[in-house]
C-alpha cells in the first residue's frame, strides 16, 4: 500500500511508535497519520499467524508529532489495562501524558503537562519543547509514576542556569478516573525535585527494593566558566526521602576508566542472585568497552559497590539498552564495532542467573547503519516456570535506517541462556515497518517493564533529537484473553456485594457470555446464585452475587471455553486447552466485631449485666475476639467483679456471642457508676467501630434533695437583709454543691434599687451537713409602693465526687417580700389658674405629685362652665390621669373653640377627684381663661345706592356689621337733602342705631313725598356716624354713606294725535300733530322716520326724519311731509310715520300713524302723438 508524497522527505523528521498487543487493532495514527495494517504471529503476545508486506510509508507533514525515544531511556508504561506514553502535544509546545484508547485505539490526551522548561529560556530565540527529554519509572506497588526530565545538552559545560538540570516529578494514580495528578506533597512542587548540578544528554531513572531513587549519566563536575575537568560517570541518589538527594554526583571508585561526551549510561534494578541490587552500565568509546557495577540494596549509597566485567569481542559503539527478569538474568542490546563484514553490527550479551555469572552473546544483525539505535523488552509467558519467556530485539535496518524490523529469541529459564539464546540469521529480521522515502530512523525505545499476553509489546523508534511525529499500526486480530480480573487474582478483603467482573482486550459475543460460561463457585465447589451481564462498552462481564458473599469465604470465578469473541475465537485459545480457560479466586471481606450497642445499663440489685456481641455477616470460619472490664466510675471488687481479658468464641456461621458482667449491691447514695467494656485481638475479623462500650450500674438509694426550706420569705425595706434558708436532706457523707442566685427581672422588685443582685455563686452542705442560710442585702428608698418580691433559684446540684446523684426538691424555687414603709404623694394642680388664647387649639392642664411613687398613681379629673361656655368656647372632658411609678406630671387638654365673634375674656373651671396610691392637695381646682383674639366689627350701609318709586311711602335702608359681636353696639345717622328736598320729596331723618349682641343688620325706614309733577329722578343721601360704644367695639366701615334715588310716577307721554290721517294728493304737505300728554317740566325731545307703504317715498311722498323738541310748557309739534302730485289716476296709497327715542318723557301708545293719500285725477287718457314732418 502506498499513499503519495509530495513533500521533499530528506527535509522531514520522523519517528515510529510500535505497539504489538493482545488488543483488537490498538496501532492507530495519531491526529489522522496514515495507518497500515499487518498481521503479526507474535505467540507468546497471543498472535496466531505471521505474515507481512513491504509497505512504504508516507507521512504528510501538517500531521508531525514529536517522539519521545533517546538512547536508553523509557517513555512507555502499563498500568490498570492501558499503554500509557509521555508524547509531545504540538498544541501546546509540551509533553503531555497519553494514554492508549483500547476501544478506538487511539492515544488520548489526558491533559497532564510534563515539564515546562525551554532549552535556554533566556535565548532571543527559545528552543522549543523538542529539547526536553524524559525517562519514566512506574512503581505499581506505590501506584506512583516517576519522570527524570532535563534538557538534553552536550555533558558537561558550567552553566549557572538550572534550566539545563535534570529535575524529578512525582504523580499519583487514580484508578477510579483513570488520570495521573503531579504530586505537590512530601516536599514535592509544581516546579520538581532538582536531582542533579550537572548538563547531561542522558539521565535514567532506577528504584531499589528499599525505594530509594537513582539516576546515572556522564557529565563533568564542572563548577565555574573555564574549568576542564574530565568527563565521568555520575550517579544521583536519595537516601529514603524522595526530596532530598545527592546532587553532585557519585562516582563508584572503579569507574575511573576514561570517558567521553559520547558515552552514555543506564541503571537498573534486578535480582543479583537472590539480593535485590542496583546495577549501572556505561560504554566506553574510547576502548569500545562496556562496564557494569552492582550495589546491593541493602548497603548505603556510597559502600558494597563491585565491578562486573562485561564481555565485549566485537568493540562496543555508544548505544546500549537493558532488561532483566525475576530470575536475575540480565539481557544488553548494544551496538558493535566489528572489524570485518560477518561480524554482527548488534548484539545481544546476557548474563544468566546461575552463580557463576555465565555471559553468553548471541548476534542479531550484520547491518553496517552506523545510526541504528537497538532496544528490546522481555515477553514474560509461564508465569511459574518461565519457560515460554520470549526476547524481543528492535533494531532500524539498512544504511540511512530507513525501516525497522525484530527478531526474537527463547529464553526458556529452564534452560542454559547459551542453550536458547539465538536470533535467525539476516541482517535486520522482519520488517514491521519500511520507508523508501523517509530515512534515519535509528533511536529505539520501550517499556521498563517486562510484558505479558495481557500487555502486549511496545517500542518507540525516532530520530535522535529531531523526531517529530509518531506512525502507529494496526497489527493483527489478536485472541481474546482477560485483564483486568475483578477483583484481581488472590485478593481479600473483598466486599460481600461487590461484582466480580473480567474486562476483555476485544468486543466479546455477548450471547456466550452466561451463567454457564461465567460462574463463581465457593470453597466447596459448590456455583453461588447470581446474574450474569455483559456490557459492550467496556467490554467486561459481571458476575451479581445473589446474596452477599460469605466472609472469610474464599471464592473462585471462571471462564470456559464457550466465552467467544465476535469472531468466535475462544477465550485464550493456543494457550490453554482446559474447557476452563480462566479462573481466579478471591477471599471475602472478614466480617466485623462489635458490640450489640456502645452502651448498657444495669440495675445495682441486679446480680449480673449480659452483653451481647455481633458480627457485621456470616463467617465460613470460626471468629474469635478477646473481652475486658476496666474501671471508669465504678470500682472493681467494690462495685462489680472486673473481667480480665478473655477470649470469645464464634463458631462458623454463628453471629451473636455474650458474656456477664457480675454486680455487687452496696447501702451507700453513691449515684450511677460506669464500667468500661473493651474488645480486642480479634481473630479472622476486624474490630468495628463500636469495639469500646460503657456498662452503667444504676444506684438504688435514693439520692438526697437539695431545696428552700419555704416557698416564700418576708423582710422589712428598711432591715437592711432578707435571711433565706437552703436545707439538704438527707445528709450524705460527702460535699453536696449548688447554685444559688436571684432570678433579676422575674419579680417586680429591682435590682440594685430594691436590692442587691445575688449572682450565682456555689453553696457547698459540707459532709453531715444538713442546712444553709443566705442573706439578701436590700436597698431602702423613699419611694411609696408596694410590698415587691425578689425570685431566688437554685441550680447544678452536683456531688464533686460522683459518689451521690443529688437532685433539686420541689422547692427549687422561692421568694423574699419586701414590704414597703413610705407615705404617699399629694396629687394637685400646678396652678390654680391658667391662660390660654383662643387660637391656641387647647389648654393644657398639668397635674403633680408631691414625690415619685413606687405605685402607679390614679386622679379623675374634669371641666366645668363658667363665663365660658360648652360647647361654643369649649368642649367639656372628663377623664383619669394615671402616673406610672417614678413619674411626678402628667397633663391634659382641653380643647378650646375658636370663634370669629369680637367678644370679652371668659373662663370656665378644671377640677380633680377620687385620687388613688395618693392624697389630694389644696389645689384640686383651677380656672382656665379665655383670652379672646378677635377683631372688633365695622358697621355701614349694605348697599351704596337704593332706589324708591315716589309713591311707596317709605325707603328700606339696611344698616349691617361685618362680623356678630359678642357685645352691644349703636351708631349715629342723618339725612341730607340732594336733588330732593325735604318736605317736598321725603322727610328728613336722624337718629342712632342699636345692634345687641348677635345682631349685626338694622333697617332705617324714611318716609318718601308723593306729587303730581312730572319730574327727573330725585335723591337725597344717609351718612352714619360716631360708632360706638367705643373705637375698641365698632368702627366705621368703608359704606359710612348711601345714596336714596326717588323714581317719579307723574312722567309726561308723547304721541300721535290720530293714528290714521288722509291727505289730497294735491294738497302739497301733510301736516302731521304731535302731542305732549301735559307740559313739559324740561325741555322734551322725541325723533322720528318715515316709511314707504304703498305710496313710495320719492314718487308719492317726499321722506325726511327728524327730532321735535318741546319747550317747557309746551305740548304740541308738527312735522310737515311733502307730497308728490304725480298727475296719474291711481289708488289711495298709504305711508308710515313712527316716534322713538324720546327724553324726558314717555312714549305714549299711538306712536305711529298711517298717512293716506287720495289721489286726484280723472282717470281720462292723453294720448299725444308725434308730428312728423316731412321735408323737401
Amino acid at each position: 500500500m502506498t499513499v503519495e508524497n509530495t513533500v521533499d522527505s530528506r527535509r522531514r523528521i520522523r519517528s515510529l511508535l510500535l505497539v504489538f498487543s493482545v488488543a483488537a487493532t490498538i496501532m492507530v495514527s495519531l491526529w489522522g497519520i496514515v495507518q497500515t495494517a499487518f498481521i503479526s504471529p507474535l505467540t507468546t503476545a497471543g498472535y496466531k499467524d505471521f505474515s507481512y508486506d513491504d509497505p512504504e510509508i508516507v507521512i504528510p507533514t501538517e500531521k508531525l508529532q514529536r517522539a519521545t525515544a533517546e538512547k536508553p531511556e523509557s517513555k512507555l508504561w502499563w498500568n490498570d489495562g492501558y499503554w500509557w506514553g509521555v508524547l509531545y502535544n504540538r498544541d501546546t509546545d509540551y509533553y503531555h501524558i497519553y494514554r492508549l484508547n483500547w476501544g478506538d485505539n487511539e492515544w488520548v490526551d489526558t491533559g497532564v503537562q510534563v515539564d515546562d522548561r525551554r532549552a535556554d529560556p533566556f535565548a532571543l530565540s527559545p528552543k522549543p519543547a523538542e529539547n526536553v527529554h524524559v525517562d519514566v519509572l512506574w512503581d505499581e506497588p506505590t501506584q506512583k509514576l516517576y519522570v527524570a526530565s532535563y534538557i538534553a545538552k552536550d555533558a558537561g559545560g558550567y552553566t549557572s542556569n538550572s534550566q539545563n538540570r535534570g529535575v524529578l516529578f512525582r504523580y499519583s494514580y487514580d484508578k477510579e478516573a483513570q488520570s495521573y495528578t503531579l504530586d505537590t506533597l512530601d516536599g514535592f512542587t509544581p516546579d520538581g525535585i532538582q536531582v542533579n548540578k550537572h548538563k547531561s544528554r542522558t539521565l535514567v531513572l532506577a528504584k531499589d527494593s528499599k525505594g530509594r531513587l537513582w539516576t546515572s549519566f556522564i557529565s563533568r563536575r564542572q563548577s565555574a566558566a573555564g574549568e576542564n575537568p574530565p568527563y565521568e560517570l555520575l550517579i544521583t541518589y536519595n537516601n529514603g526521602n524522595e526530596t532530598v538527594w545527592e546532587r553532585d554526583g557519585y562516582t563508584p571508585p572503579f569507574t575511573q576508566t576514561e570517558v567521553t561526551i559520547t558515552d552514555i549510561s543506564t541503571i537498573f534494578a534486578f535480582n543479583n542472585h537472590g539480593v535485590p541490587s542496583i546495577g549501572v552500565l556505561w560504554t566506553n568509546e574510547v576502548s569500545s568497552t562496556l562496564h557494569m557495577a552492582i550495589h546491593p540494596d541493602s548497603a548505603s549509597p556510597t559502600s558494597g559497590w563491585t565491578y562486573e566485567s562485561v564481555p565485549d569481542p566485537y568493540g562496543i559503539d555508544n548505544h546500549i539498552a537493558v532488561r532483566t527478569n525475576a530470575a536475575g538474568q540480565i539481557f544488553i542490546a548494544v551496538k558493535m564495532k566489528p572489524s570485518n563484514a560477518n561480524d554482527p553490527q548488534i548484539a545481544v550479551i546476557a548474563r544468566d542467573k546461575d552463580i557463576s555469572s555465565t555471559w553468553t552473546i548471541a548476534g542479531y544483525s550484520t547491518l553496517t547503519n552506523d545510526d541504528t539505535r537497538p532496544t528490546l523488552l522481555i515477553d514474560e509467558g509461564d508465569p511459574l516456570t518461565g519457560a515460554d519467556d520470549q526476547l524481543y530485539v528492535f533494531a532500524t535496518g539498512r544504511e540511512g535506517g530507513s525501516d525497522v524490523c525484530y527478531k526474537t529469541s527463547s529464553i526458556d529459564q529452564t534452560k542454559p541462556l547459551a542453550a536458547v539464546l539465538s536470533f535467525k540469521s539476516g541482517d535486520c529480521g522482519t520488517p514491521i515497518m519500511m520507508d523508501n522515502i523517509l530515512d534515519r530512523i535509528d533511536d529505539a525505545s520501550t517499556t521498563k517493564q517486562n510484558v505479558n499476553k495481557n500487555m502486549g509489546v511496545a517500542v518507540i523508534g525516532s530520530d535522535d533529537v529531531n523526531g517529530m511525529f509518531y506512525v502507529h499500526n494496526t497489527i493483527g486480530d489478536p485472541i481474546p484473553v482477560v485483564f483486568p480480573f475483578g477483583p484481581a487474582r488472590n485478593a481479600v478483603d473483598v466486599l460481600p456485594t461487590a461484582p466480580i467482573s473480567a474486562t476483555f482486550n476485544k468486543p466479546m459475543k455477548d450471547t456466550t457470555i452466561d451463567g454457564s460460561s461465567f460462574y463463581v463457585e465457593d470453597g466447596n465447589g459448590q456455583k453461588i446464585a447470581g446474574t450474569v451481564i455483559y456490557d459492550s462498552g467496556t467490554r467486561t462481564a459481571y458476575f451479581y452475587p445473589t446474596l452477599p458473599l460469605h466472609a472469610n469465604a474464599t471464592y473462585t470465578a471462571k471462564l470456559t471455553q464457550n466465552v467467544r469473541d465476535s469472531g468466535n475465537v475462544p477465550l485464550n485459545e493456543g494457550l490453554e486447552a482446559a474447557s476452563v480457560r480462566e479462573q481466579w479466586s478471591f477471599t471475602a471481606m472478614s466480617p466485623t466485631v462489635q458490640f450489640e450497642s456502645v452502651s448498657y445499663s444495669v440495675l445495682e440489685n441486679e446480680a449480673q449485666a449480659t452483653i451481647t456481641l455481633t458480627l457485621s455477616a456470616d463467617s465460613d470460619v470460626p471468629v474469635s475476639v478477646d473481652y475486658a472490664t476496666a474501671d471508669i466510675t465504678a470500682g472493681s471488687g467494690v462495685d462489680y467483679t472486673s473481667i480480665p481479658s478473655t477470649t470469645l468464641t464464634f463458631a462458623a456461621h454463628e453471629i451473636t456471642k455474650t458474656f456477664t458482667v457480675d454486680i455487687l449491691d452496696d447501702l451507700l447514695a453513691e449515684g450511677n457508676e460506669d464500667i468500661k467494656l473493651a474488645l480486642s485481638n480479634p481473630i479472622s475479623a476486624s474490630l468495628g467501630l463500636d469495639h469500646i462500650a460503657t456498662l452503667t450500674i444504676f444506684d438504688n438509694e435514693a439520692p438526697p434533695t437539695v431545696q428552700f426550706d419555704a416557698a416564700n420569705f418576708n423582710a422589712a425595706e428598711g432591715s437592711g437583709q432578707a435571711q433565706v434558708r437552703v436545707s439538704l436532706f438527707p445528709t450524705t457523707t460527702v460535699s453536696v454543691n449548688v447554685d444559688i442566685a436571684t432570678v433579676d427581672g422575674m419579680g417586680d422588685a429591682t435590682a440594685v434599687l430594691d436590692y442587691t443582685p445575688i449572682p450565682s455563686q456555689t453553696i457547698t452542705f459540707a459532709p453531715g451537713e444538713s442546712e444553709k442560710v443566705i442573706n439578701l442585702p436590700l436597698v431602702a428608698d423613699t419611694l411609696d409602693e408596694v410590698n415587691e418580691k425578689v425570685y431566688l433559684s437554685l441550680g447544678n446540684v452536683s456531688d464533686p465526687t460522683n459518689t451521690v446523684t443529688p437532685t433539686l426538691g420541689v422547692l427549687s424555687q422561692a421568694t423574699v417580700t419586701i414590704t414597703d414603709d413610705d407615705n404617699p404623694p399629694v396629687v394637685q394642680f400646678s396652678a390654680p389658674s391658667y391662660d390660654v388664647l383662643e387660637s391656641d387649639g387647647v389648654a393644657a392642664v398639668d397635674v403633680t405629685l408631691s414625690a415619685p411613687s413606687g405605685m402607679t398613681v390614679t386622679v379623675n379629673y374634669a371641666t366645668a362652665e363658667s363665663a365660658a361656655r360648652d360647647p361654643f368656647d369649649y368642649k367639656h372632658i372628663t377623664g383619669t390621669l394615671t402616673f406610672l411609678p417614678g413619674e411626678t406630671t402628667q397633663t391634659f387638654n382641653v380643647v378650646l373653640v375658636e370663634d370669629t365673634v369680637d367678644e370679652n375674656d371668659e373662663d370656665f373651671e378644671v377640677q380633680l377627684k377620687s385620687p388613688i396610691n395618693a392624697t389630694m392637695g389644696t389645689h384640686n381646682f383651677a380656672t382656665v381663661v379665655i383670652e379672646d383674639n378677635d377683631n372688633p366689627p365695622t358697621v355701614g350701609f349694605e348697599l351704596g345706592t337704593y332706589t324708591v318709586d315716589e309713591d311707596a311711602g317709605t325707603a328700606e335702608i339696611i344698616v349691617a356689621l361685618s362680623a356678630e359681636s359678642g357685645k352691644t353696639l349703636n351708631v349715629d345717622y342723618a339725612t341730607s337733602d340732594d336733588t330732593a328736598i325735604d318736605g317736598d320729596d321725603y322727610e328728613a331723618s336722624s337718629g342712632t342705631i342699636t345692634f345687641n349682641a348677635g345682631v349685626v343688620t338694622q333697617t332705617l325706614s324714611i318716609n318718601i313725598l308723593d306729587d303730581n309733577l312730572g319730574e327727573l329722578v330725585e335723591s337725597f343721601d344717609v351718612t352714619l356716624s360716631n360708632p360706638g360704644p367705643s373705637a375698641d367695639d365698632l368702627t366705621l366701615g368703608a359704606q359710612a354713606a348711601t345714596v336714596v334715588r326717588i323714581d317719579d310716577n307723574d312722567g309726561v307721554q308723547v304721541s300721535f294725535a290720530t293714528t290714521e290721517m288722509s291727505v289730497a294728493e294735491d294738497a302739497l304737505f301733510a301736516t302731521v300733530e304731535v302731542h305732549l300728554s301735559s307740559p313739559a317740566v324740561t325741555p322734551v325731545t322725541i325723533d322720528y322716520l318715515m316709511e314707504s307703504g304703498t305710496a313710495v317715498a320719492g314718487a308719492d311722498f317726499t321722506a325726511s326724519t327728524g327730532t321735535l323738541t318741546f319747550a317747557a310748557g309746551q305740548t304740541i309739534q308738527t312735522i310737515q311731509v311733502p307730497i308728490i302730485n304725480d298727475g296719474r289716476d291711481e289708488e289711495t296709497e298709504t305711508f308710515i310715520i313712527k316716534l322713538g327715542n324720546p327724553n324726558n318723557a314717555f312714549l305714549g301708545a299711538d306712536d305711529t300713524l298711517t298717512v293716506s293719500i287720495i289721489d286726484d285725477d280723472d282717470g281720462k287718457v292723453m294720448l299725444f302723438l308725434p308730428v312728423i314732418s316731412k321735408k323737401p
